[in-house]
């Protein structure tokens, strides 16, 4: 009774840190909406389609990103280890998201196509448009056969730029890593969600 306890304590604060107003601005934050209304089309994910990639610390996630061109992170390397402080910033929370929702809540984690939980999740940093801070990308019409109920292979975009979202930070890299940080969380509930 008091394990239970402590994990609706912990479900509501998560609930509470994600709630829509605190990031309000007059933009969409979250394409899931859209993608459940089947407004975005699901493309199947490829790694190839970014320039470089960056594991998290515990494993749980990859970060794709383009260090050139449209879909180009900002390169800011403020510790000098050759990868941008964005994809470090959303491998870091990542992992904390991952350590709150499955390692303390108890959620089940994200699923592969074949039934077997995901062990590093994929997530791409690129341009989005129309005020979105992000979106988990599904495919409706491909249910996991062996976990029958609704149960969805998925991935994860990451925006590249925050500038719609000046309430956050005059610093276009604090407004970044404040959007990255708070985006990937949010983002991974959907995930375990599906």
């Amino acid at each position: 009774m008091i394990k239970s306890l402590k994990n609706c304590r912990y479900l509501l604060i998560f609930f509470l840190l994600l709630s829509p107003h605190i990031f309000a601005h007059n933009g969409k934050k979250c394409g899931f909406p859209d993608v459940l209304k089947g407004k975005t089309v699901f493309s199947k994910f490829s790694p190839q389609d970014s320039q470089t990639s960056l594991i998290s610390p515990d494993g749980h996630f990859t970060i794709y990103y383009d260090t050139t061109g449209y879909n180009a992170v900002d390169l800011t390397d403020r510790n000098g280890n050759n990868i941008p402080d964005i994809a470090e910033i959303a491998a870091y929370h990542g992992d904390k998201a991952w350590r709150l929702m499955i390692d303390t809540i108890g959620f089940h984690a994200p699923y592969q196509y074949d039934g077997s939980p995901v062990t590093n999740y994929p997530v791409t940093i690129k341009r989005l448009f129309g005020g979105l801070y992000g979106q988990t990308l599904f495919n409706l019409n491909q249910e996991i056969q062996s976990i029958p109920g609704n149960n969805y292979e998925s991935y994860m975009e990451l925006n590249n730029n925050y500038d719609f979202a000046d309430h956050l930070s005059d610093d276009s890299f604090i407004r970044d890593s404040m959007g990255i940080a708070v985006t990937i969380s949010h983002e991974f509930f959907h995930a375990v969600q599906l």
